[in-house]
């Protein structure tokens, strides 16, 4: 039997940045998170390319992993179609040759097994809060996260690292664009929380789990604002978007 799906989702421009490339998809069993890049209305498009071609597949109908990641990959093959279709006409007229595409991270609630179905590309995340404790699930595809794999600098370093930015994987990019998946265990009173960097760049993983944890009595919806308003706080210096996923008893 399906457990009952609580979910929200919050998505703000920020204090700095002029428009808000992030988009959303909060569509239970899945949620997720895109994150575009390349300014001057592509980022945006890109992103939202990303999360049309995840919205069409009824999830629910997919009974096995192979069937549900084989969509998946279906899905962001089309969106990378899509976003290089797009940027080609663009740029094309623009002449600046920008760099475009998305980050994508997003999980998908399988009901056989009860187990969550992770996927991510880029440097948006996915966590998994449960009893008031945070872990993170995605491993960034970062030119800093690189650099903390390899030794050269720590974690904390590269919260600064001048190059944190750069991504080594994106939907529509032309380098790797290649979806990563992991199956995690699910269990009643689960929380996932996708999320991009607009918020972990600002928001420190014990800050998300302290705000989650004040929060625990509100509505989801109001954790979700929480996140933003924190980040808002810690000055908001980019696009701030994160969704989030309940397991309830069963419906």
């Amino acid at each position: 039997m399906m457990r009952k799906l609580t979910a929200a989702g919050v998505t703000d421009v920020g204090r700095t940045r002029q428009q808000n490339e992030d988009r959303l998809l909060v569509q239970p069993p899945l949620v997720l998170v895109a994150d575009g890049m390349g300014g001057h209305s592509l980022g945006d498009t890109a992103a939202q390319a990303v999360v049309d071609a995840f919205a069409r597949p009824n999830w629910q109908e997919l009974r096995a992993d192979t069937s549900r990641i084989q969509e998946l990959t279906r899905c962001a093959s089309s969106a990378h179609e899509e976003i290089l279709r797009l940027s080609q006409t663009v740029t094309g007229t623009r002449g600046d040759g920008a760099v475009v595409g998305a980050t994508v991270a997003g999980a998908l609630l399988c009901a056989d097994n009860l187990h969550w179905l992770v996927f991510h590309a880029g440097d948006s995340r996915a966590y998994l809060w449960r009893n008031n404790a945070l872990t993170q699930i995605t491993t960034d595809h970062s030119y800093v996260q690189a650099l903390v794999d390899s030794g050269a600098i720590s974690r904390a370093e590269a919260r600064s690292h001048p190059q944190r930015n750069i991504v080594l994987r994106a939907i529509g990019s032309r380098g790797d664009n290649t979806l990563e998946f992991q199956t995690n265990g699910a269990q009643p009173g689960d929380v996932i929380l996708v999320c991009s960097d607009g918020l972990t760049d600002g928001v420190t993983d014990p800050e998300i789990a302290k705000t989650l944890r004040e929060l625990s009595s509100e509505t989801l919806q109001a954790q979700a604002y929480g996140l933003r308003d924190v980040a808002l706080s810690h000055g908001g210096h980019d696009n701030i978007s994160a969704a989030l996923l309940k397991i309830g008893e069963q419906a």
